[in-house]
Parts: C-alpha cells; structure tokens; sequence
C-alpha cells in the first residue's frame, strides 16, 4: 500500500510502497477514506528524537472496515467506521473498564512504529476503541470527529455555560471546535483570538460572536472587554501551544477566571503562579475523551445538529501532502487539511 513516511527533522514526508498491514486479534483493519493532519503531528515532525525514521503519522481518520481479526465480533465488512486513536494494553485495570485514555501504557496511534497511524490506504485499529459512522456524514465531517472529540472534552473540563463569557486563544481547528462547542452550549460571549485574518473568518462561520487580531490592538484584555461589556472573561481556552501562553492568559484572567489549557506545547515553559493565586485562577489541563463522546458526536453530526465542515480548508492526494504538511508547520490561512488516499495526482 502506498503510505507517507517520517524519515527525519528537516526532511519532507515520503511517500512510498509499504507492506499490506493485517488485522491482528481484537482489530479491524480500515480502507482509509481520510485523514486530517493534527498539529501534534507537525510539531512531533519538529522535535529531533521524537519520531523514529519510518513512522506513518495520522489519527484522524475515518474509513471502510476491509478486514477483521480474529475474536472480533459486532462488524462487518463494508462497514463504516473511525476509531479513537489509542494503542492501549488490553490488560490493565483502566482497559478492562474501557477508559483506555487511562491505560497505564497508553501509547498513540502515528506516533511509534508498531503503532502506523491514517497517512496510508489502510490503517489498522482496535474494534473496542472504533465507532460505526453512518453514510450520511460528509467525509469531511467525520474526518472531524477526533478534533471535535477534543474540543468537546476541554468545553466540558472548563464547564462552559449559557453565562459564560469565553475568549479562545488560537483559531486553529482545536480552538474553533471548541468556538463551535462554546456557541452550541450557548455561552453569552464566545470570542476568539488570532493573528491570522482567514482564521478569525472562519471563527465567525462556526458561532465566534466577536474576533480579535492582536497584532491590531493594543491590549486583547480591552479588546474582550469592548466586544463583551465585561471586564474578563469567564473562561479562557488556550489553544496555541506556545511558551509565554499561560501567562498571557493568567494576566488576562479576572478572579476567579477558568482557563483551560488544550494547546500541545512541546517545549518548556514557565508562569507566575503569585499572579494566578492572588486572581484565585483556575488552571485546567485537557486532555481527554471516551467512546460516550465520539457517539455523542457522531449523532449530533447525522442529524445535522453541529457543522464543521468549515475548519476543513483542503482535501488533497499523496501528491500534494508532503509539501502541504511541511507548510503547516509554520502559521498560516489553512486550518484542517485531509489527506484522501484514492484521490487521483493532479486533481
């Protein structure tokens, strides 16, 4: 099968001829329809020592069941479906209650060798952590379902409610997920913060009630406040990943302020807890979901209920992905790009 492959820092994906993968006991094995490309997997591409040569990224990925291993019951063949991306144990107590976010030798999907993730044709999941997909959802859409995964589970960890006032830092398709969860929850402000111009445009399609640029005003704490009438933000989201973060929105913070922290920094980083203490600051770290949620999700997106589909900027083919992952390390207007394998050079 045809796949794009980690060789190392600095270098582009490549894509080449890798063996067919066989579902072993207790898996399925999907023809990938598509699968979007996480900034996770970007910024793992970007650290040296991360990512062993060889690797296949990807965890966001919906396909068609092609193949299904020994002890494997409730599927079929032809069937539809997208899996949580997680390498779990089986064995341990947190797997033997289904929470396999919790396993004690949790490992991701794309991330390891023996675990090859969605930039390929076909891809190889655990059935206990796959969920059926009806026909109905677009592919674009349930392509989404793992990012829309995240960004309910960081709504839910900041307990977003119709009261709420919340500002979103980062309008990248985690931030505007949860832009999307914060307006489908009905929080009374939902306002979003980003440099880029075509972000914040998509922020105001998927329920963003006011944008900011912060490269155009002097401080985001008035800009919050002209658009709002308040003087903080009930719940801040910090969906960047980049040091100095925190305690951008520790300073932005009122008393009291939830700020839930979802953006993947891969470096070090520090704050001044005395600043967050003395605003009594409520600092939360997602990072989450089961498969109650994925069902969730996928009920809400058949019946029409929440639309993502504008986050989704590109669908392209191999031809076109390498060059396009390496441009989404740096920032720019695309948001979700999907890789769709069978699409055809050119088109």
């Amino acid at each position: 099968m045809k796949a794009a492959i980690f060789k190392k820092v600095g270098h582009p994906l490549s894509i080449e001829d890798v063996a067919m993968p066989e579902p072993a006991s207790g898996e399925l094995l999907l023809k990938v329809e598509a699968c979007g490309v996480c900034a996770s997997d970007t910024h793992a591409a970007a650290v040296p020592g991360y990512l062993q040569d060889g690797t296949i990224l990807g965890h966001e990925f919906v396909g068609e069941v092609v193949a299904i291993g020994p002890g494997v019951s409730g599927w079929q063949i032809g069937q539809r479906a997208t899996a949580m991306p997680h390498a779990s144990c089986g064995q341990c107590e947190a797997c033997a209650k289904g929470e396999f976010q919790r396993c004690r030798n949790l490992r991701y999907l794309g991330f390891t060798l023996d675990t090859a993730g969605a930039y390929a044709q076909f891809v190889r999941v655990r059935a206990d952590c796959s969920v059926p997909v009806g026909k109905t959802v677009s592919t674009r859409d349930a392509a989404m379902i793992e990012p829309l995964a995240v960004g309910y589970d960081t709504a839910r960890r900041a307990r977003i409610t119709p009261e709420d006032s919340v500002l979103i830092a980062g309008a990248g398709p985690i931030g505007l997920t949860i832009a999307l969860w914060a307006r489908h929850l009905g929080a009374a402000d939902v306002v979003v913060s980003d440099l880029v111009d075509a972000r914040l445009d998509v922020a105001r399609q998927v329920g963003a009630s006011a944008v900011i640029n912060p490269q155009r005003e002097e401080r985001v704490s008035a800009a919050f406040e002209r658009a709002t009438g308040k003087a903080a933000p009930d719940v801040i989201i910090e969906a960047v990943g980049a040091p100095g973060m925190i305690q951008h929105c520790i300073d932005i913070a009122g008393y009291g302020t939830r700020i839930a922290v979802v953006g993947v920094c891969m470096h070090p980083d520090t704050f001044k807890p005395a600043t967050a203490i003395r605003k009594a600051v409520e600092l939360i770290f997602c990072m989450g979901y089961d498969r109650a949620d994925w069902i969730d999700i996928i009920s809400l997106l058949e019946r029409k209920v929440i639309d993502p589909s504008p986050i989704v900027t590109a669908q392209i083919g191999f031809d076109e992905f390498p060059d396009r992952f390496e441009a989404l390390k740096l920032p720019g207007s695309d948001l979700k790009v999907l890789l769709t394998p069978d699409m055809p050079a050119g088109t």
